[in-house]
């Protein structure tokens, strides 16, 4: 008789070596997914369904300058665009295209678009402090860019972007758009 109570205060034990495990693993993993709850942003910032920026016409200028025409066809206003360019057609256009100040054609640049044009960061709008995106179906705007003339430029490539409420950036990477050239 002593040898059967022994044999089930065995299998007890085992039973509650069991339950111990699967509690504590139960518990890790709601300390793990708490944790990793509070590192991912809840909503990302995303550019809506219906933009449509396109480059309407681009011409080469004397020396390392070019025009680019852009258009807004969507439904959405959008504040400028990320510029950059490439000097094969095959290659990533990863080198920033500079907005300049042009006093005879375009105007100035608004102060924002200054303060960021080096890095190929361009707002849309003339007045100076203020800059103003460019709304769906506007007149074209017109721009004059630089860039390093290292070679012949054979592809620019945009991204809108939108600023949010914090005038944080947020760049369209899936609306992007490439127009090749050949601007010696």
């Amino acid at each position: 008789m002593r040898e059967k109570v022994m044999k089930n205060k065995k299998g007890l034990s085992e039973v509650v070596t069991y339950v111990l495990l699967i509690v504590t693993a139960l518990s890790l993993s709601v300390i793990v997914f708490g944790f990793l709850q509070g590192i991912v942003p809840e909503e990302e910032e995303s550019c809506p369904e219906g933009l449509g920026l396109i480059i309407k016409e681009v011409s080469c200028e004397s020396g390392d300058e070019i025009y680019v025409t852009f258009q807004n066809k969507g439904r959405f206003k959008i504040d400028g665009v990320y510029a950059r360019f490439a000097y094969e057609e095959d290659a990533v256009a990863s080198l920033a295209l500079v907005p300049l100040h042009d006093v005879g054609n375009t105007g100035s640049l608004n102060k924002i678009t200054e303060d960021n044009a080096g890095e190929g960061f361009m707002y849309f709008g003339r007045i100076y402090y203020v800059p103003s995106p460019l709304s769906p179906n506007a007149n074209p705007y017109k721009q004059l860019f630089s860039y390093a003339s290292e070679g012949s430029l054979e592809k620019i490539e945009v991204q809108p972007f939108l600023s949010d409420e914090e005038r944080n950036l947020v760049i369209c990477e899936d609306k992007s758009v490439s127009y090749e050239i050949s601007c010696s």
